[in-house]
């Protein structure tokens, strides 16, 4: 809660530690809008855990982005900006043809998975100590059936509900379906 406001989604946490925490001021308010419409997920994120050592900004902005697909950036005029990686491809997307490319390299990962486990919501035991994790699981279809790749990709990420949960181990599991080529 900061000022009656409830900080609920990945968005606002990032835009809350970015502008009171960090103390930027020129922040780009239209991208963290859009970001916070792309991903509604309720975040369980509780700074410092309890029992430990407080961590930087950055450390806890990493943590949120790795939960939800996002990124914290500067864009062209430098104001702090936000975005979620979603499956929608911008109507206004403009292609890259070949005399806008002065150079280029590409890079290949080969780090498929079959089996995705989420560990989420993840609250500490004020009594044991102990974590206190959900779990949720997501099989690749596609590589169980095509690749028959055997890898597990376990990752702890920091949203309350399930259904946000199994969303992000279904991403993470499509998005480490096949191979991927940065260009």
């Amino acid at each position: 809660d900061y000022e009656n406001k409830w900080v609920r989604t990945a968005s606002n946490a990032v835009r809350h530690l970015v502008k009171n925490d960090a103390a930027f001021t020129l922040i780009n308010e239209a991208s963290f809008a859009q970001s916070d419409s792309d991903c509604k997920h309720t975040l369980s994120i509780v700074i410092p855990e309890i029992g430990g050592n407080a961590i930087s900004i950055r450390e806890v902005i990493n943590k949120i982005n790795e939960s939800v697909f996002g990124s914290l950036y500067g864009d062209s005029i430098q104001r702090v900006s936000y975005s979620i990686v979603n499956s929608r491809r911008p109507v206004n997307i403009q292609p890259i043809k070949d005399d806008d490319v002065l150079s280029w390299s590409s890079e290949s990962n080969n780090d498929i998975v079959n089996k995705v486990i989420v560990n989420y919501a993840p609250y500490v035991d004020t009594i044991t100590g102990s974590e206190a994790f959900q779990v949720e699981t997501f099989n690749s279809p596609f590589v169980n059936t095509y690749s028959k790749i055997k890898k597990t990709d376990e990752y702890t990420s920091f949203l309350y509900d399930t259904s946000s949960a199994k969303i992000m181990a279904q991403r993470r599991a499509f998005y480490k379906s096949t191979s991927s080529l940065i260009i």
